[in-house]
């Protein structure tokens, strides 16, 4: 009888094991996986500058007059130098009257005209300062440079980074002794976009002005990354 147990359990055993079998993956095509990076370096060819004449008195009607006599200058001195007058825009407006929280007591009037000029011709960007500046703006709070055509720079970047990654790919599958094949896949990998390389800030008051500001605008770089799987041989 266990002799009878003991061959129906070796039976069994065989059975189970003539039914498995060890699956092994076949690749059907070997690959390479490479990144490649393409950057390009524009310099910008447009500004935007946003300036302001501040004027303060006791009377409010003083202030704003002052002030509007002033703005006028300022805007026929920008328009002289060069900048057409449709790139003046009104940024803001604004009349405050001081007020001391100690003696709970009100001050002067404070009238600030803020104007953006938008810049296509950067030689123009220190003698429009200056010019400004001389009529009698009294504040420079921004000085922005920036590439006007951008696709064009990141067509130029992707163009590099593929032709990086097909480099990068060639080189790995001549040293391992293949030959390339062709890309089976590729996509572009999201980054931050530019970044800036250099550009110029002024923040200017009536006593600052000089002969000629020193102004530079810089470029930016335009950056681009993919990943690319190809085929080796």
């Amino acid at each position: 009888m266990k002799k009878t147990k003991l061959s129906a359990a070796l039976f069994l055993g065989a059975m189970l094991l003539t039914s498995c079998s060890v699956k092994q993956v076949q690749y059907s095509e070997r690959t390479v996986s490479v990144q490649g990076t393409g950057v390009i370096t524009v310099e910008n060819d447009n500004a935007i500058i946003v300036l302001s004449v501040i004027t303060r008195d006791p009377e409010s009607t003083i202030a704003a007059a002052a002030n509007a006599e002033k703005m006028t200058k300022v805007q026929d001195a920008i328009i002289a130098s060069g900048c057409p007058k449709d790139s003046l825009t009104t940024q803001n407006y604004i009349i405050n009257q001081d007020y001391n929280y100690q003696t709970q007591t009100y001050g002067n009037y404070t009238v600030t005209n803020q104007i953006k000029i938008a810049l296509k011709d950067l030689s123009i960007t220190n003698k429009i300062i200056d010019e400004a500046i001389k009529a009698g703006a009294n504040n420079v709070s921004q000085l922005d440079f920036f590439v006007s055509d951008t696709n064009m720079a990141y067509k130029q970047a992707r163009t590099m980074a593929v032709q990086n990654a097909q480099e990068a790919a060639n080189l790995i599958a001549g040293a391992s002794g293949a030959k390339l094949g062709k890309v089976l896949s590729i996509k572009e990998v999201p980054s931050g976009r530019s970044g800036w390389v250099g550009n110029g800030f002024v923040a200017a008051k009536a006593e600052m002005a000089a002969p000629e500001t020193p102004i530079q605008g810089g470029s930016q770089e335009f950056s681009v990354v993919v990943d690319a799987v190809y085929e080796i041989k």
